[in-house]
């Protein structure tokens, strides 16, 4: 289940240019600063909870027991719901992506929705037969992605960086604050947002987070 949701480049073509267009603009490598902040201090809240909370209801279990069950129970059904956006967003944007690779390298032209179901249908079959050789799959694919996105990353870090160089406002904490373009502080709440949701600095620190929050959420 914690491989599932390991996707660093669909992180990084998906919710980065949201980032970067629509969020905090230059700030974007700032913002991931304050989302690894963010996540590490809930990490360490969490730990501690989970000394003391066994519950098996996730965020449930523990927002029931903080704020009694009403409220537990509204958490997860929200959590819930956002899973089902996030499914959905995650198909529209795998199924836009294989349209136009389809179409400029094989000259097939297919509506996304085609691509968006046998996504889904992919995803039903494995999940149902083998998660075992899915697992193993998944596990292979997160090792390659990481390893296309540390080349690229070092390859532009070792040659200067874009056109303008390495600019250290990019890594300013205050500029994860600012928004591009007039739409201020709602601009650069939405980087955040997103930051936050897709934080991936590293393999091993990937995996931990992404185990953490697997085994909170679920």
């Amino acid at each position: 289940m914690a491989l599932a949701t390991a996707a660093p480049i669909t992180a990084m073509t998906g919710n980065l240019p949201i980032v970067v267009g629509q969020g905090n603009g230059v700030g974007a490598p700032a913002a991931y600063i304050v989302a690894t902040v963010v996540l590490t201090v809930f990490s360490v809240g969490y730990v501690a909870m989970a000394r003391h909370i066994t519950a098996a209801g996730a965020f449930c279990g523990y927002v029931s027991h903080g704020l009694g069950r009403v409220a537990g129970l509204a958490s997860g059904l929200l959590a819930v719901l956002a899973y089902v956006v996030t499914e959905a967003a995650v198909l529209g944007f795998f199924a836009f992506s294989l349209r136009g690779l389809a179409r400029s390298q094989l000259g097939v032209e297919l509506g996304w929705g085609w691509y968006a179901l046998s996504g889904a249908v992919v995803i039903g079959v494995a999940g149902w037969f083998d998660l075992q050789l899915t697992a193993r799959v998944l596990g292979a694919a997160l090792v390659l992605e990481t390893g296309v996105l540390g080349a690229v990353s070092l390859a532009v870090l070792f040659s200067g960086g874009g056109p303008d160089g390495i600019v250290a406002e990019a890594v300013n904490p205050l500029n994860a604050l600012k928004g591009v373009g007039s739409s201020g502080i709602s601009a650069a709440g939405l980087g955040l947002a997103l930051a936050v949701r897709r934080w991936r600095p590293g393999l091993y620190a990937r995996m931990g987070r992404i185990v953490l929050e697997d085994t909170v959420e679920r």
